[in-house]
């Protein structure tokens, strides 16, 4: 410890916390979906100028799988129509992924005493933006409403990190070394309730013809807006439901004694199971 004092920790949250809000105001007020972006006015000119949708701009000008943050987009529009839906997504993913991040350095600043920053909230939290939009990035999410998803998401997450993490290891004994349920858990199921409220607020005005690429029961005839937002609601309990009885399943065979598995406070010691080269045995400290 250095024993500098940086004074951050209002400082940084509140200049953040300032940028993030003009961000926002601009981005609702001046920023909205062009003729590349947005459904209604892609389809539009497909129509008129007899275009498919590998003639969209976006697949000369953006290569998609490779680094997380980068090209998380990859990862949300991988499975969306060709055309105007992958592009909406990416853009929407990278709003919302910048907005985390700002919201991450944010909140990493305020709830550190000293006002640092936490490389652990960095490298995880600011990618949550990416998680929460990975449900409604192709939907007519709005700029300014990705960047409100992402701000949530970070903040969910670096909170997460720094107050969930250790009572769930100290209470519940749950060892959630990755950070699994603050990246992916919580923006995860704030995503699948996001999904659900812009399925709701889906109307033919906002995506014309582009309504059969992200709704086709919706564009059919076939359900409401309000029943798709059900569905998708569903969608969650079905997923939670998996992962609880999958998560219960894997659980009760690691606890089975034929596996041998250490106890909680070995956990973490790579010689029960390794040789490990003695210069990178851990020293105890009494023995300094």
């Amino acid at each position: 410890m250095s024993g500098h004092p940086t004074n951050l920790r209002v400082k940084l949250p509140l200049l953040c916390a300032l940028l993030q809000l003009a961000t926002v105001l601009l981005f609702a007020f001046f920023v909205q979906y062009d003729s590349h972006t947005s459904p209604r006015l892609w389809h539009e000119d497909v129509q008129l100028h007899s275009k498919g949708p590998l003639d969209h701009e976006f697949y000369p000008r953006y290569p998609s799988t490779l680094f997380l943050w980068v090209f998380w987009p990859s990862f949300n529009s991988a499975v969306t129509a060709h055309g105007d839906d992958q592009q909406r997504t990416v853009m929407n993913t990278y709003f919302s992924l910048a907005s985390s991040t700002l919201a991450t350095f944010a909140i990493s600043a305020l709830v550190n005493h000293g006002g640092q920053l936490d490389m652990v909230h960095i490298q995880n939290a600011a990618l949550a933006g990416g998680v929460i939009v990975g449900t409604s990035a192709e939907m007519v999410l709005t700029p300014f409403g990705a960047l409100i998803a992402g701000c949530v998401a970070g903040l969910v997450a670096t909170l997460g990190f720094r107050f969930l993490t250790p009572i769930l290891a100290a209470r519940l004994k749950i060892q959630d070394t990755c950070g699994i349920h603050n990246l992916h858990g919580m923006p995860g199921l704030l995503g699948a309730l996001l999904g659900a409220l812009v399925a709701a607020l889906a109307t033919p005005d906002a995506y014309g013809e582009g309504m059969a690429d992200v709704f086709p029961l919706v564009a059919a005839g076939h359900r409401t807006p309000i029943r798709q937002s059900l569905f998708q609601l569903l969608g969650l309990l079905v997923s939670l439901g998996m992962a609880t009885v999958g998560g219960s399943l894997v659980g009760a065979i690691l606890k089975m004694r034929s596996l041998a598995m250490p106890p909680d406070a070995l956990c973490f010691e790579d010689q029960i199971y390794w040789e490990v080269f003695e210069g990178f045995l851990r020293v105890k400290p009494a023995a300094l």
